[in-house]
């Protein structure tokens, strides 16, 4: 509501604050979950190169054991 003065009323203003709070608490919120699902993206990532990396090794020993007693 405007006063007579055209002025908004406290209460104008102060819903108006509440709504521009209410904005920008929303960015935050989907500001923090862009970077939790960053942070989780990444922690997958590095598991699955270790993932990778522990299956290189098992096939690198069982090319070496196949290697061992194919030569026998």
């Amino acid at each position: 509501m405007k006063s007579g003065t055209g002025a908004p009323t406290t209460a104008t203003a102060d819903a108006e604050a509440a709504t521009e709070q209410t904005k920008n608490n929303k960015r935050i919120d989907e500001g923090n979950e862009t970077v939790l699902q960053a942070m989780q993206e990444t922690k997958q990532s590095k598991k699955n190169e270790k993932d990778l990396y522990i299956i290189g090794e098992e096939e690198r020993e069982l090319e070496q054991t196949y290697k061992c007693t194919n030569t026998k």
